[in-house]
């Protein structure tokens, strides 16, 4: 006698109920590289703006200023020259938003801070910044 059998109610629940849990598993794992992944690109894009105002302070001959200001949960940057000077052809300032971090100065939370790239290579004031995110990741920036 040939009889077919099909699943039961529990062996399918259980079959569910397992499939459930390694998605939750894998979707943390993915959340948690997602999240050091883009705190490593904030840290980079910040290191590069470090850098673009180095050589242009020395390449213009002018003096550029690179502000920080910990606003709402995020970090809002701007890069600029004086009014006579310019990066470019109609361009004075740069401004650009970190999403989801905060900056440190001398291990204190600081409202906001101008570095300011002179055109003989002096940095003003000569401090280390820690960027922060809101998971407890820091790293030093020295400039």
């Amino acid at each position: 006698m040939n009889i077919k059998r099909s699943f039961s109610l529990i062996e399918v629940i259980i079959t569910i109920v397992i499939i459930s849990m390694i998605s939750t598993i894998v979707s943390i794992s993915i959340n948690k590289s997602l999240k050091y992944y883009r705190f490593k690109t904030n840290i980079k894009k910040i290191e590069s703006y470090f850098e673009f105002a180095k050589k242009i302070s020395y390449m213009q001959q002018t003096d550029v200023f690179f502000y920080l200001e910990n606003k709402d949960k995020d970090i809002l940057l701007t890069i600029g020259t004086s009014k006579d000077g310019g990066f470019f052809k109609n361009q004075k300032s740069i401004k650009d938003r970190i999403k989801n971090a905060h900056f440190l100065l001398k291990n204190q939370k600081s409202n906001s801070v101008e570095i300011t790239f002179s055109s003989s290579g002096a940095i003003f004031p000569k401090e280390e910044i820690k960027i922060c995110d809101k998971n407890s990741q820091e790293r030093t920036i020295k400039y």
